[in-house]
């Protein structure tokens, strides 16, 4: 399909030199940065089976991982315009075999997968919290992509158990800080 008919309007294709993947975006909506190509370049990937990518915006994540691994791929998006862009983007590439597209919030993925079935989980979730200080982006792409309005960590470790193989793995590109902070928490150690 040509490039041109894949577009909507603001949107460019960019390509990272390293690969040959292209992914649609969109000065309006959140772009992929660094932390979706270190996410999708440090883990260890199963040759075969099921990722999913948790928060996945444009589908950067999972493009780029796609390059590595064999296993089937589905990306879940909750913002409906950059799922499309991510769902376009996978045709854009060619990756229609392998990677697939949900809208839809990752706390009904037992709609989708049920059992223990998926090899490894990425992740690259919102990373601010919201509260009475929180500087929040006007943008409500930007704001549910940057903070905790639809999930927090402790709901997508929640939808993470309920899928993941008992050998699954979970690899997320979040602040060390707040790692400590949600183990914490999550350990009643405070």
């Amino acid at each position: 399909m040509e490039e041109e008919q894949l577009l909507k309007s603001g949107e460019r294709i960019n390509q990272l030199f390293s690969t040959d993947i292209k992914i649609i975006q969109n000065r309006e909506v959140f772009s992929y940065s660094v932390d979706s190509v270190l996410l999708s370049r440090f883990p260890r990937f199963p040759k075969k089976g099921l990722i999913v990518d948790f928060c996945a915006g444009n589908g950067a994540v999972g493009l780029f991982a796609s390059t590595r691994t064999q296993a089937q791929i589905l990306a879940v998006e909750i913002q409906e315009r950059l799922a499309d862009m991510a769902e376009r983007s996978v045709r854009l590439n060619g990756l229609e075999e392998q990677m697939e597209v949900i809208c839809d919030d990752l706390k009904n993925m037992p709609a989708y997968i049920q059992g223990s079935k998926v090899d490894m989980i990425l992740c690259n979730p919102p990373y601010f919290k919201v509260d009475p200080h929180s500087n929040l982006n006007e943008s409500e792409h930007y704001l549910l992509a940057r903070h905790e309005i639809t999930t927090n960590l402790q709901e997508i470790c929640r939808s993470a158990q309920s899928i993941l193989k008992s050998n699954g793995r979970l690899a997320w590109f979040i602040a060390l800080i707040d790692f400590w902070i949600f183990w914490i928490r999550y350990n009643d150690i405070i």
